[in-house]
């Protein structure tokens, strides 16, 4: 028949054009006649018979078969029923996959899906009727947004981010905005700070497929064993999943909600909220990697099962469920809704919990895929292994701590979101693969928390990756007075040592040489010296420029400016990447030192 949206119901031979006309306005003359005129334009509807066909294999059933045609029409029906996904764009000559333009293609409303017969083999009869809402390009669109930063007592500013639905060639046609692109699972995606009062006017593409790209997406695996979530480099969904248009969808499977460059996997009876996957552009071959479990333990530090979801929305920019975790064994209990936007790598969850005020720093939890070895928030760094299960101090601004994994194989990083600052801790480690939000501070039963947690890609393919973020002095290239020595109590089991009395302008060069990604970067060292009573400037630390020797990006540290356990120093802010070359990080003397130095 057409193709509604991107489910193609197969072609038709006969199709009928729109009721069109005026509504009718009258007036009585009395003792002379009925004046009429046109009030204006009917709505322009189109109802018509359809054979709803399968001609593509969905949910494991073969292309033609009765059951992918009971899905084909399951979805539309779901699709008419659900007003977040209203207008649909129809093409009404095409299917089968092949477009024939048609001049009443466009936007409509779905009102009516009625299925009349189940009983034919390859196709169902139904009648559907459909409301014009807006013919196709080169008609206007815009896209709206709407209210604002939520209230927060960190210092950094909220701005608007706006996502295209409509990828590969769509374009924001306005002036000099701060657009900038993300390459997801479908291909790249437009987005762009917005500033001025909306609606923003954009281009669609010409390629009515890609209107349908980097929209927010649910799914039914129908059985997530045999359907599980795609390994294969440059695949986006499984073949065998059902795409769920209406929040009453009786799912069969699990659920996944995805946007193309993070993936949701939700699954009743799972310890944990949901597996989270990340589209892993650092790579040569793209895909989806898993990142790690969003977990919810109660105040004793046992992780929750997730017992039960409902879906609250699924539209086209954002999808939002709602979750019920519960400890079998404390029987405390916590409901998180989640939302998921497009374009966008984090998600949101409000959190509330039902049976416990809760008190846990890691209330809200990440189980990483690997050991992390940097955990971060805006003031304070540690190494998640070596410095033991603790969390870093509240910062002032900027709510948000992360962590990444010293790795090519996990390039990415992870982190959480908050509102409002902490009361305790503001990201925390235990010294394995978990990380909590670190947020202790006391939720009431019934009380609700805004948070946010997020996972992005950082790396180029053959370049750099997370690995290239931290370096081993012990591993690095030393002049005369410095050595490598173990230390248990160091990061990978040594570190690098300049013994007193080496003389000035002796260095060891460390980590990666690279260019990182644009941005702006904190310089951390984990360092201590064997006695601090010394007054004198002795040690540079910083980043070294490869090419032109500079090693502005640094400070220089007097020994009772540190301390004789090992403690991280900032030794640069706010610094702007990339540099005019690549660059690495240097320890180097400033005079003859008068103590041991220890760089880690």
């Amino acid at each position: 028949m057409a193709i509604f949206n991107d489910i193609d119901t197969g072609r038709a031979t006969l199709n009928v054009g729109p009721t069109s006309g005026q509504v009718d306005g009258s007036i009585l003359v009395e003792g002379a006649r009925t004046i009429s005129w046109g009030r204006g334009g009917k709505a322009q509807v189109k109802s018509q018979l359809v054979n709803v066909k399968a001609p593509f294999a969905i949910g494991g059933a073969a292309a033609d078969s009765k059951s992918a045609v009971r899905y084909v029409v399951q979805q539309l029906i779901e699709l008419s029923h659900n007003t977040s996904q209203q207008p649909i764009y129809i093409q009404w000559d095409s299917g089968d996959g092949i477009l024939t333009p048609n001049p009443w293609d466009g936007w409509y409303r779905l009102d009516d899906v009625q299925p009349l017969d189940w009983s034919w083999p390859r196709h169902v009869p139904c009648q559907i009727t459909a409301t014009l809402v807006a013919l196709g390009a080169p008609n206007n669109v815009w896209l709206p947004h709407a209210g604002g930063a939520l209230s927060t007592d960190y210092s950094g500013a909220a701005s608007n981010l706006l996502t295209l639905r409509g990828i590969a060639g769509s374009n924001f046609a306005w002036g000099t905005q701060n657009t900038f692109a993300r390459t997801g699972a479908e291909g790249g995606l437009d987005n762009a700070q917005g500033t001025l009062p909306g609606p923003y006017p954009f281009t669609f593409s010409t390629t009515i497929a890609n209107i349908f790209k980097g929209r927010v997406r649910v799914y039914d695996t129908i059985n997530t064993s045999a359907n599980p979530v795609p390994s294969a480099a440059g695949t986006y969904v499984n073949t065998n999943w059902v795409e769920v248009f209406d929040i009453d969808h009786q799912f069969v499977g699990d659920c996944v909600i995805t946007n193309g460059l993070q993936l949701w996997l939700l699954v009743v009876g799972a310890t944990k909220i949901l597996e989270h996957y990340l589209w892993n552009t650092p790579v040569a071959a793209p895909g989806w990697l898993f990142t790690a479990s969003l977990q919810y333990l109660d105040n004793s530090g046992t992780s929750s099962t997730l017992r039960q979801y409902g879906l609250i929305k699924i539209g086209w920019d954002e999808a939002v469920i709602e979750t019920l975790n519960a400890v079998a064994s404390t029987g405390h209990a916590a409901v998180s809704i989640l939302k998921m936007q497009a374009g966008r790598y984090e998600g949101r969850v409000l959190f509330r919990p039902l049976t416990q005020a809760t008190t846990s720093v890691n209330r809200l939890m990440w189980s990483v895929t690997s050991t992390p070895k940097i955990i971060y928030n805006p003031g304070k760094a540690q190494d998640h292994v070596v410095d033991g299960a603790t969390g870093l101090a509240v910062q002032a601004d900027y709510g948000y701590s992360a962590t990444f994994i010293a790795s090519a194989s996990f390039p990415f990083v992870i982190g959480f979101l908050s509102q409002r600052k902490p009361g305790s801790q503001q990201g925390w480690s235990n010294g394995n693969a978990n990380y909590g939000i670190g947020d202790g501070t006391s939720v009431p039963i019934g009380g609700e928390t805004s948070y946010g947690f997020f996972a992005s890609p950082y790396g180029v393919s053959a370049s750099y990756s997370t690995a290239s973020l931290q370096g081993e002095a012990e591993s690095g290239s030393m002049d005369a007075g410095w050595t490598s020595q173990a230390n248990a109590a160091a990061s990978a089991g040594n570190e690098a040592k300049c013994a007193s009395g080496t003389v000035t302008a002796r260095k060891v060069l460390f980590g990666t040489i690279f260019s990182p990604a644009a941005g702006v970067y904190d310089v951390w060292f984990r360092v201590k010296v064997t006695s601090a009573a010394g007054a004198s400037n002795e040690m540079l630390l910083g980043l070294h420029d490869e090419t032109s020797g500079d090693n502005s990006q640094s400070t220089v540290y007097k020994p009772n400016q540190v301390t004789t356990s090992y403690a991280w120093y900032r030794v640069a802010t706010d610094v702007t990447m990339p540099l005019a070359h690549a660059s690495r990080l240097i320890a180097m003397t400033q005079a003859t030192i008068g103590t041991d130095w220890f760089v880690d």
